[in-house]
């Protein structure tokens, strides 16, 4: 069940996010990975995230030292309308869910089987 029609947008990040990265452990990793990743954190987030929050998300399922592929990600996120970009630099998810909501959206209250993204 897709309520949100969210598979569109799931699509379309391997589409646009092509290629792959070796990061600092030799593993291969998709830039649609990374892409997934920054989405994810700035779902679940109470708050808009800094880029060095988005990083620190990232680094802590890769090994990737590189912060300015972080910066061209999210660049590209809001250009796509997965993000907005606040007035102080800062990240947040384009849907505005109330907290909880975005948690059970994600499948920690074991509503959904998969992240969001």
């Amino acid at each position: 069940m897709d309520e949100w029609e969210l598979e569109h947008f799931r699509k379309r990040l391997k589409i646009y996010y092509k290629g792959t990265l070796i990061d600092n452990n030799q593993k291969e990793i998709s830039k649609a990975r990374i892409a997934k990743e920054i989405l994810n954190h700035c779902a679940i987030a109470t708050t808009a995230q800094s880029i060095n929050n988005c990083h620190q998300a990232v680094k802590t399922t890769h090994a990737i030292e590189d912060r300015d592929l972080i910066i061209q990600l999210l660049t590209g996120l809001v250009k796509d309308h997965y993000l907005i970009r606040d007035n102080q630099g800062n990240y947040q998810f384009l849907f505005r869910l109330p907290h909880r909501n975005k948690q059970a959206f994600l499948g920690f209250y074991g509503y959904f089987d998969k992240p969001l993204f």
